[in-house]
């Protein structure tokens, strides 16, 4: 969605009136701070109403120097979106949302944004787009604020990622995870930080060695910690696609208590899966459905003879085809 952006003037009258004349009246340095508030938005109608609204009832100078100090990433965040006489609509900083305006979904799809380091707060964010764009770096930081956060969707990264992915405390609620074409990325190492993940995807990452990998858990935890942390214990739909790079998913068998459906595609470098007897189940009453190519399933390499007899059953081997990707999207 685009959105034209006002002229500075017309700015101006906008914010103006959602403030209100009383409000602007209050105090002699008010006006002036609220101009510069005005300024901030870049004529986006929306961070203007938003915003303008927000302040009326704002009467003091202490509370207009803190709205400039706080718009700082909600204006940058705009201005990173400006093209030419155009504007992407993006709802960024729910500080200044109305109070039945909570920001819950965020889009930075198609943009020209470089690198992220600020730190939003956004406690009510479930859902984050960034598909489509030049994006180099992401800071860890960007993601510490969100602990509702369920959908991130990181696909279709142009620029080389340099092997930068999010890292942070925590992803208590994350549950679907779409990592696709997002070159330079080595690994998601970061996903141990999701307990709750329950779709991941990862397709078309050239450089992607390891979906987990052990040296940098081992980096990020101590040898105590990484030996109680149990991966995507609710799990219930992996797909590797197009990963020519890709040699492990994780280094030991996980239980995958909720699995049930894992499907690998154009991924020659992946031997060995992360199940053995033991572990690897689904919800009751659903079977576990491995999909993979008839060529790569005469090359798994089983933990042993008891998991090949346990999980071959569950392999469908297949050509690819329009119908099999549908049953594994």
């Amino acid at each position: 969605m685009e959105v034209k952006c006002l002229e500075s003037n017309e700015a101006w009258g906008l914010f103006r009136d959602k403030v209100g004349r009383n409000t602007l009246e209050s105090q002699p340095d008010i006006l002036e701070r609220a101009r510069q508030v005005a300024r901030k938005c870049r004529g986006l109608p929306l961070a203007l109403i938003i915003i303008g609204k927000n302040m009326a009832s704002k009467r003091t100078v202490q509370e207009w120097d803190e709205a400039i100090r706080h718009s700082c990433f909600f204006c940058r965040t705009i201005s990173w979106m400006k093209r030419d006489v155009s504007c992407k609509l993006v709802l960024v900083y729910p500080k200044y949302q109305s109070e039945n305006g909570i920001v819950r979904r965020m889009s930075l799809m198609e943009n020209e944004i470089e690198n992220i380091s600020d730190s939003p707060e956004c406690p009510e964010l479930t859902t984050l787009l960034f598909q489509n764009n030049g994006m180099g770096n992401i800071s860890g930081e960007f993601f510490k604020s969100m602990p509702s956060l369920v959908v991130l969707d990181l696909s279709e990264r142009r620029t080389p990622s340099r092997n930068k992915s999010p890292t942070t405390s925590g992803f208590p609620n994350l549950s679907i995870v779409n990592l696709s074409d997002c070159d330079g990325l080595k690994d998601v190492t970061w996903l141990l930080y999701a307990p709750n993940l329950t779709v991941l995807k990862v397709i078309s990452s050239s450089q992607i060695e390891d979906i987990i990998s052990k040296e940098k858990a081992e980096n990020i935890f101590t040898e105590e910690e990484v030996g109680t942390i149990i991966p995507f214990q609710r799990l219930e739909h992996l797909k590797v696609e197009n990963l020519p790079k890709l040699k492990s998913i994780y280094w030991s068998p996980l239980p995958f208590p909720r699995l049930s459906k894992f499907s690998i595609r154009s991924c020659p470098n992946l031997r060995k899966l992360p199940l053995d007897s033991k572990n690897g189940g689904s919800n009751p009453g659903e079977d576990l459905v491995i999909y993979g190519e008839q060529s790569w399933v005469n090359k798994v390499e089983w933990e042993d003879e008891a998991t090949k007899e346990r999980f071959l059953p569950s392999l469908q081997a297949t050509e690819w085809s329009e119908s099999i990707s549908e049953r594994t999207s």
